[in-house]
């Protein structure tokens, strides 16, 4: 309904709107509308191709990160399948860590593979350097000891590309114990596939949440 100047009537009638948040909108010269009333966390977006040049529309996330998976960790081991291939990097959020086992170590693989591909180097705070080249996995972080949770981030840069493979990681453990380090995966194949292990004994809490970041 669109209504303009009424003869005789000054203002807008309050019969336009029909529920609370309802807007009073011009429509062209002298003429207005009622633009209903949006859904929770909608935002008003202009739009030319509306009768009222807005509309209500959900925002656009503009961080850059879209949340693929969240996976408990648990068990001897735990592979989270069917990774898209639809962004540049993958960024890995752990929270809550913790193994059945003291002194054991937390590592990651791509795609199933036990060949020795991957080389990695951290530094922890209790432990000191540690290094390795040519191993069939990945060492994130040493777990101290089977009261204590890590949580940490894992980045993996151009992880569905051709070329060799980055990642960059670091995880906080409730003792204080802070460990940083890189890894590289020796293969051309996209990952698509992520499993984590331990060297020993399993993990018995924890999450994971991937995100692709564009």
């Amino acid at each position: 309904m669109s209504i303009g100047r009424v003869p005789g009537i000054t203002g807008i009638q309050p019969s336009i709107v029909d529920a609370k948040g309802d807007l009073i909108v011009a429509t062209a010269a002298d003429s207005v509308d009622r633009l209903a009333v949006g859904t929770a966390n909608q935002v008003l977006t202009v739009d030319s191709s509306t009768a009222t040049g807005l509309k209500w529309a959900t925002p656009t996330d503009n961080s850059g990160m879209t949340l693929l998976s969240t996976t408990s960790l648990s068990g001897a081991s735990t592979t989270i399948s069917s990774i898209s291939g639809d962004y540049r990097n993958l960024q890995l959020d752990f929270e809550n860590v913790y193994a059945a086992t003291d002194a054991t170590q937390l590592y990651m693989r791509f795609n199933s593979d036990t060949g020795n591909n991957y080389s990695w180097y951290t530094l922890s705070t209790a432990d000191g350097a540690q290094a390795a080249g040519a191993t069939a996995q990945i060492q994130l972080s040493k777990m101290r000891n089977s009261s204590t949770t890590g949580s940490g981030s894992v980045i993996i840069f151009n992880y569905a590309s051709t070329v060799d493979k980055a990642c960059l990681h670091t995880f906080n453990y409730s003792d204080q114990n802070v460990i940083v380090g890189g890894s590289a995966y020796a293969t051309t194949s996209a990952i698509t596939s992520i499993t984590f292990l331990m060297a020993s004994g399993n993990i018995t809490g924890g999450t994971v949440k991937i995100y692709g970041v564009k």
